[in-house]
């Protein structure tokens, strides 16, 4: 018998919605000092599709910005993992680039 499959669980933000995310969550003096980066997280997203914890596993080189992930990840919305029609607890990584235009 074949093992049931694992479908991972999918950013149910749309991108636009995540830009504007990150826009309202970029701290002020990164902007004044010009700062852009990428942090890359491991989100864990419980049965419902809500984040219960991140950790960072890459850092952006600012500590401004590694805090303001607090701000992004907060407000995602996921779809969650699903092994055959049973909602699932999952990790995922998930970079964030925080860049001025």
């Amino acid at each position: 018998v074949p093992a049931p499959e694992l479908r991972a669980p999918m950013l149910r933000t749309r991108d636009s919605r995540l830009a504007a995310l990150i826009d309202a969550c970029y701290p002020s003096a990164s902007r004044r000092l010009a700062e852009e980066g990428r942090v890359v997280v491991v989100v864990h997203i419980d049965a419902t599709g809500r984040i219960g914890a991140w950790n960072i596993v890459q850092s952006s080189g600012f500590s401004r910005l590694d805090a303001a992930v607090h701000c992004v990840a907060r407000r995602l919305e996921f779809v969650p993992a699903r092994r055959d029609d049973t909602a699932l607890a999952e990790s995922a990584r998930l970079p964030i680039v925080f860049r001025l235009d």
